[in-house]
């Protein structure tokens, strides 16, 4: 079995985090070299992680080879004042593309529909109880497990570190996968919204589902 070593972000890092999330942007699959304006939609989802909340950011390694990451954000409310800011100014940037038809086809309806998406998440529920945050990625041939498990591992950690009971986060799946998978890792789903953008983008159906991990039932 491969050996996966987590590790905090150097320097040189940030390039790597940017690299596997536009790779599994759509899931692992191909569409991205299509897709315009995304090196600003990585920056929004990005940015606050890798600057504000770079204390907690780390990633997976396996055989010199970077195949995930894992953010962490203790305080969701301030990321959540900053992602609205950011988001305000990259919506009007992509209306504006929009309006004045500087977008192909498929980032037309990619971003029509993120900004549903968006509409939807700024009305939607409350968070889960657990108070902290997380963004986790992993490349979409490095999902055996071991890399998941190895970055939930770090996460657990600060938790831990932070004195809190757990944290949560959303993950995308295709409608009726990955739960099984989720609840082997420790993950229970407790929450799953349409998401509509990469359910137009791949042309199947696609959940956002939202995840939370207890440390106090945990061994």
């Amino acid at each position: 079995m491969r050996s996966v070593v987590v590790r905090a972000l150097a320097p040189g890092d940030d390039h790597h985090v940017r690299q596997v999330f536009c790779d599994t942007v759509l899931l692992g699959h191909s569409g991205t070299d299509s897709l315009q304006l995304l090196d600003q939609y990585a920056s929004l989802c990005l940015d606050w992680f890798l600057t504000v909340g770079r204390t907690h950011a780390a990633i997976a390694v396996e055989e010199s080879s970077i195949v995930g990451y894992a953010l962490a954000c203790p305080e969701p409310e301030a990321q959540a004042r900053w992602a609205r800011r950011r988001a305000l100014s990259f919506a009007t940037h992509v209306l504006w593309h929009l309006v004045t038809g500087r977008l192909n086809g498929s980032s037309r309806a990619f971003y029509r529909a993120r900004l549903a998406d968006a509409r939807a998440l700024w009305h939607g529920g409350s968070r889960p109880a657990q108070r902290m945050q997380v963004h986790l990625n992993v490349v979409s041939n490095s999902r055996s497990g071991a890399v998941a498990m190895a970055l939930r591992d770090h996460l657990d950690d600060v938790a831990r570190d932070l004195d809190l009971p757990g944290w949560y986060g959303e993950i995308n799946a295709f409608e009726g996968q990955r739960e099984r998978a989720l609840e082997r890792v420790g993950l229970r789903v407790v929450g799953s919204q349409p998401n509509r953008t990469l359910s137009v983008a791949l042309g199947r159906p696609v959940n956002r589902l939202t995840v939370v991990r207890s440390l106090t039932t945990q061994p």
